[in-house]
């Protein structure tokens, strides 16, 4: 590797250090990439103008589960650096378009996002979130096999079956990876009520299936739930 690549690896890895210790989350949440992208400014026009990288960083702010007014105000305090900034009502409109959508750039997007990206090995984002890529096929088998369906209730098998991998995929961490999701957004993915996710979610870390920490949702101290599944499936033991 050449000094130069070197050089843009470890500033970039210092900036995804700071981004996560800023939005107290785990290291390997942050794309190193778009932690990059939130410590530089940039301008009107080509690839890489201020509209564009807004509205990524504001994507990638949904994705670790940051609420829409700390995302509005970072992303403000972020525009400041900006040449012209883009101003208040645009970076609003730039969340909320964010917001809307379950879209995120991903690692392959390479239009997006190339320029920052640094090697894959290096990258603690990709190799926290995708190590278990090659034992996904397996642990779905598993979990029929080790008979969890008839263990789980219903709503038990949908919310750990269907809905935290559904958000593993939108939040593009991998099987295993860690997410953060209000009961209310789980309820949506799998289509039911939210009454009984937050016992669901407690069963399913009592049995040793999930990693679980209870968010809240008081106003002043709104904080999404951390949820991470646990790879590879165990198998059933007695409670």
């Amino acid at each position: 590797m050449e000094t130069n690549d070197l050089d843009k690896e470890l500033t970039t890895l210092e900036a995804a250090k700071r981004m996560a210790k800023e939005l107290r989350i785990p290291d390997g949440l942050v794309k190193p990439c778009v932690a990059k992208m939130f410590g530089e400014s940039f301008q009107q026009g080509g690839v890489f103008n201020r509209d564009r990288v807004a509205y990524i960083i504001a994507t990638e702010f949904r994705r670790m589960g940051i609420g829409k007014e700390e995302a509005e105000g970072r992303l403000s305090g972020w525009d400041n650096k900006n040449e012209p900034p883009l101003g208040r009502t645009k970076i609003r409109n730039k969340v909320r378009s964010a917001y809307r959508r379950d879209y995120t750039f991903g690692c392959n997007n390479e239009e997006a996002i190339t320029e920052y990206c640094i090697s894959r090995k290096s990258c603690p984002y990709y190799v926290e979130n995708f190590k278990f890529k090659v034992v996904k096929h397996r642990q779905n088998r598993d979990f029929v096999k080790y008979g969890w369906p008839r263990k789980l209730t219903n709503l038990g098998t949908l919310v750990y079956y269907i809905g935290l991998v559904e958000l593993e995929r939108r939040r593009q961490v991998g099987a295993g990876g860690q997410i953060y999701a209000s009961h209310k957004e789980i309820a949506k993915v799998c289509g039911c009520s939210d009454k009984y996710i937050g016992k669901t979610l407690k069963n399913l870390a009592k049995f040793g299936l999930i990693l679980y920490k209870i968010g809240t949702s008081r106003r002043w101290e709104r904080k999404a739930s951390e949820i991470k599944r646990v790879i590879p499936i165990p198998k059933p033991r007695d409670i």
